[in-house]
């Protein structure tokens, strides 16, 4: 604990492990083992804050565990001051480039989404207006360009309306 004032401004101690994830706190420290999993879930899930799992160096921790947990760092004890700074500064950047991630994986789902329902706006363009594919999209463009929308918008709309009359 000394070694984590040192590195971390304010330290809170909390036990037993809470059932909803910690807020307001730049890391999570905490002694990792199947009960403290089952009896919170937020370790496992998408947390809000990096968590560094600290286990016993002669015991150590089953496989399972680190599998289902979502740590981004571990430090086995008896632990060294620089092991844990080390840890900290570590987990923050694992935490920071897995928010990265799903926030461009995120984006590219949107995208393909975006994507899929404009080839589906374009089907139904085609065949109601007996058009070409290229020219069923630059009509949905026009039309997008005239409501001051997206192609994207516009064919999701059309999308949704068309399912309505189905």
């Amino acid at each position: 604990m000394q070694t984590v004032r040192r590195v971390v401004s304010t330290v809170e101690v909390v036990w037993p492990v809470p059932v909803l994830p910690p807020l307001g706190f730049d890391y999570a420290i905490v002694a990792l083992d199947s009960d403290v999993l089952l009896s919170a879930p937020w370790l496992s899930g998408a947390p809000p804050l990096p968590i560094v799992a600290v286990v016993d160096g002669e015991k150590g921790i089953a496989p399972e565990v680190l599998r289902l947990s979502n740590v981004q760092a571990i430090v086995a004890t008896p632990c060294q001051p620089a092991a844990i700074a080390a840890n900290l500064t570590l987990a923050r950047s694992v935490f920071s480039y897995e928010r990265r991630m799903q926030n461009k994986l995120a984006k590219l789902e949107e995208t393909l989404h975006a994507s899929r329902q404009i080839e589906q706006a374009k089907l139904i363009v085609m065949q109601q207006r007996k058009l070409r594919a290229n020219e069923a999209y630059d009509y949905l463009r026009r039309q997008a360009m005239t409501k001051q929308m997206s192609v994207a918008a516009i064919s999701a709309a059309l999308v949704d309306a068309y399912g309505l009359i189905d």
